[in-house]
């Protein structure tokens, strides 16, 4: 599959698109009878684990079904979200999200969200990643840059809460959707090589995404990873004289906060 022929693929009918337009906007897919309910926050919603999806692999990528809507739930994974073309709308913890084409969501697990009705003309793709994918290989192959591996150790590791979301708007820049084309066209048909290509792609598409962030938007739940990404990029930019009294001054803190509220600093780093 090439790049021309990727668009005619996406906007195909898929089977479960076909029965959807024979039905009522209200209608589940019959497969949410074999999906488990979790009461969660209180709430009854859908628990997706993505279990025969992801047999054997630790990435999967899918295109949301058009012609109806998605109930609450969350994941057991790290959903990548992509509005390929058209909009979106997502409720996610209670909070209304407006998408546009080539905007992005990044969501951790745990994170309770539904998706509204989605008309012919709105293609939402979305990534999920079992937390080995990033921890085992994904992270290492981004290298020592402060800024990328904080960002991505915060919203998505083990350690932290999971109830964060990250909101990307669109910039004018395409490299982003070029990226993801690749990744379709090599996940939809697979050639020599493509889980490399892929995973490469990923690495790709992820420090493309952590050199637009700061024009972007961040969720209220992370309100705090906007100031860490600050911190970050004045130490790699002050790598040479940079201390701890000094970025505590530059932005107002008594210096032993940084470590105690915003996280564990690294060391200042050259790599890139």
């Amino acid at each position: 599959m090439d790049i021309g022929s990727l668009d005619s693929f996406l906007f195909r009918y898929t089977e479960s698109e076909l029965r959807h337009r024979g039905e009522p906007s209200d209608v589940l897919s019959p497969r949410y009878r074999r999906i488990p309910q979790v009461n969660f926050v209180g709430r009854d919603m859908y628990l997706f684990s993505f279990n025969s999806l992801m047999e054997g692999r630790s990435i999967c990528v899918n295109k949301e079904s058009r012609f109806t809507f998605i109930p609450e739930h969350i994941h057991t994974v790290i959903e990548f979200l992509y509005v390929y073309a058209g909009r979106c709308t997502q409720v996610i913890d209670g909070r209304r999200v407006e998408m546009s084409a080539g905007d992005i969501c990044l969501l951790d697990t745990n994170v309770p969200h539904s998706i509204e009705y989605l008309n012919e003309s709105d293609i939402v793709i979305t990534i999920e990643m079992r937390k080995e994918y990033l921890t085992r290989g994904f992270l290492q192959r981004l290298g020592d840059n402060a800024i990328i591996n904080h960002f991505l150790v915060n919203a998505l590791s083990a350690d932290t809460a999971h109830d964060q979301h990250l909101l990307f708007r669109r910039r004018g820049d395409n490299a982003i959707h070029s990226i993801l084309q690749n990744i379709l066209c090599e996940y939809y048909d697979p050639q020599l090589c493509s889980d490399q290509a892929i995973e490469a792609n990923m690495v790709l598409l992820c420090c493309e995404i952590l050199r637009q962030y700061r024009n972007q938007v961040f969720s209220p739940r992370s309100s705090d990873a906007g100031l860490i990404v600050e911190i970050l990029e004045y130490i790699e930019k002050n790598y040479l004289t940079a201390t701890l009294e000094s970025t505590a001054r530059h932005f107002g803190f008594h210096p032993n906060y940084l470590p105690t509220s915003k996280g564990r600093l690294a060391a200042p780093s050259k790599s890139c």
